[in-house]
């Protein structure tokens, strides 16, 4: 798994931990009218701000993935050059 996945998945670990915690502590600091009226709309906002931010993420970490991967392909590895050779019947040495 990538760098760019984890971080993903602790993002989103930490912003659902982070919403049940101010759950409990409006269970015990306000009405309970309240925590039902706030509880639905705080769990869609931070989903919402949490799937923006996970968009924009990847979208940055693919642009910077992209001159890695073109540079990558644009030279041979000293791998593929072995392999092309001994498949040529050329001996290692």
């Amino acid at each position: 798994m990538g760098f760019t996945s984890r971080l993903t998945m602790v993002v989103w670990g930490s912003v659902y931990l982070g919403e049940f915690a101010t759950r409990v502590a409006l269970i015990f600091l306000v009405p309970v009218s309240w925590v039902l009226v706030i509880s639905p709309v705080l769990l869609g906002s931070l989903t919402l701000v949490t799937i923006i931010w996970t968009f924009r993420y990847a979208k940055g970490a693919r642009e910077r993935a992209i001159p890695k991967i073109d540079e990558h392909h644009a030279s041979p590895s000293k791998v593929a050059v072995v392999a092309v050779g001994l498949s040529l019947g050329e001996t290692r040495r």
